[in-house]
């Protein structure tokens, strides 16, 4: 498939995106939201993570709330996004509240967006839970 112009609108079904994390990925499947910098909260799915980012997946409303130019995205020139998400740890569920800047953005299905989140910062407990999910996942391959 020809590359895409950053500047148009993002109008293909692409697959999901190559895997460029150094890290192994983890698939998670669990509800998350996306905290806007005015404070409006978008409900997305946590597709999978790593410990240095994840793969949200959501409709298209809600993606254009959070990247509202609707671009793809040049590696690291996307919007900077907070995330809250819980994740299975021993026998409850494990806080994590994270910001990254967006990595891609792409429409891999009639109303399925894919982004790519590269994380900035983690929360401290949610440092230690993503280290146990990850570690859980990898031993039990």
């Amino acid at each position: 498939m020809p590359a895409s112009d950053p500047s148009e609108t993002q109008t293909q079904f692409r697959p999901v995106h190559k895997d460029r994390r150094a890290l192994p990925r983890v698939t998670l499947g669990c509800p998350g939201k996306v905290i806007l910098p005015d404070g409006d909260v978008v409900n997305v799915m946590i597709h999978d993570l790593s410990r240095d980012g994840l793969q949200i997946r959501c409709g298209k409303k809600a993606a254009l709330a959070i990247h509202p130019k609707g671009t793809a995205i040049k590696d690291g020139a996307g919007p900077e996004v907070q995330v809250l998400f819980y994740v299975p740890v021993n026998s409850g569920k494990g806080r994590v509240k994270a910001k990254g800047k967006l990595m891609y953005f792409a429409l891999i299905a009639p109303e399925i967006v894919a982004m790519g989140l590269k994380f900035k910062s983690i929360s401290s407990g949610g440092v230690e839970h993503l280290r146990s999910v990850v570690k859980a996942a990898l031993e039990g391959c």
